[in-house]
């Protein structure tokens, strides 16, 4: 089904096909491919720079106390 030719103008007389031409929906078919290429990739960097990050705060304040959530451990500090 991929060699199907069509041409509905312009037929010479050994019946052979025209040059061929590229519409703008063709064309517009090669961006519809990359386009969920390029947008998942930089979706995966996002959330690959997002967790690093949280990754990185998460280190830098382990070594910071943390205050007591029952306020009763107020008193002892």
């Amino acid at each position: 089904m991929s060699d199907i030719q069509i041409q509905p103008f312009d037929i010479k007389s050994d019946f052979t096909f025209g040059p061929a031409y590229k519409c703008i929906t063709d064309q517009r078919e090669q961006l519809e491919e990359t386009l969920p290429l390029i947008l998942g990739i930089i979706l995966g960097l996002v959330i690959v720079i997002t967790l690093s990050v949280y990754h990185v705060h998460l280190k830098l304040t382990a070594q910071q106390p943390q205050l007591p959530r029952d306020r009763s451990l107020y008193k002892n500090m």
